[in-house]
């Protein structure tokens, strides 16, 4: 009995002593968070909410750290922090995601488009269903993201619209970094006037005005009715054949496969 009592004092202090350094590593996370947020009593309580919310897979003192991170991309408010840390850790949690990959995509997207926070949750929905329907992690896809949705943004290309050619492009190429390559100078090429202007000199004719509404979709309809439905014939526009190859097959396979996929994109 002794020794059992012995046994059972020795995990107390174990226990005792965890705790205590836990609560150490909490009140660290908090001094590093209030330089950041800009109320860090409300944002330390709703933390350990979320925390709950989370079922616990992730401890109060990492998502601390984490909405600090939130901060600094000017998240500050503490509705709008816990708001893109929710969305953000949700998505981390069930695509196995780097936090910080995650975020970067997320605040990216928001930022370019403009979205309040409460978005974030529906723009780390569709960023997973985009990896799904491309056969790629998040991981492999936000690292490019940033770069894309502020071009596209823009030029005045939604994000759904952005994200369903992507994930097409990709699901037919298997080449997500490609493809968000490719695209970036397809919509930087529509935008400046450059696509339109090559497509002149070899004998296409685009409707402008169609263009400036109609987006990728518009886009890609008015150069297949002009028979640019392969790498062959995108090469004639400017693009080079790797380029011409991510590309290639969101015009084979028309538009409408393009739009389901982002209908697809519209229900997340």
């Amino acid at each position: 009995q002794a020794q059992a009592l012995g046994q059972l004092v020795g995990k107390l202090n174990e226990l005792k002593t965890a705790a205590v350094d836990a609560f150490g590593e909490f009140r660290k996370a908090q001094r590093n968070a209030a330089a950041q947020a800009t109320d860090i009593t409300g944002l330390s309580a709703a933390v350990k909410s979320l925390g709950s919310e989370l079922k616990n897979q992730v401890s109060a003192t990492e998502l601390l750290d984490n909405a600090a991170r939130v901060a600094q991309k000017g998240y500050r408010d503490t509705a709008d922090n816990i708001n893109v840390l929710r969305a953000t850790q949700k998505l981390a949690i069930a695509t196995n995601t780097d936090f910080n990959t995650a975020l970067e995509a997320t605040t990216d997207i928001l930022k370019a488009y403009n979205l309040p926070s409460s978005e974030a949750d529906k723009i780390t929905a569709q960023l997973a269903a985009t990896a799904r329907l491309a056969g790629t992690s998040v991981n492999e896809l936000a690292p490019q993201i940033g770069r894309i949705a502020s071009t596209a943004a823009s030029a005045g290309i939604g994000i759904n619209e952005l994200l369903g050619f992507l994930g097409n492009a990709s699901k037919k190429s298997g080449d997500a970094r490609g493809n968000i390559t490719a695209l970036n100078k397809v919509i930087n090429d529509l935008s400046t006037g450059d696509l339109v202007k090559k497509g002149n000199e070899i004998g296409l004719s685009f409707d402008q005005a169609a263009l400036k509404t109609g987006g990728l979709n518009e886009l890609f309809k008015q150069l297949r009715s002009q028979g640019i439905t392969t790498a062959e014939g995108l090469q004639k526009l400017g693009f080079n054949a790797k380029e011409a190859a991510a590309i290639a097959p969101s015009l084979a396979t028309g538009i409408n496969e393009i739009k389901d996929a982002q209908a697809g994109l519209n229900k997340q």
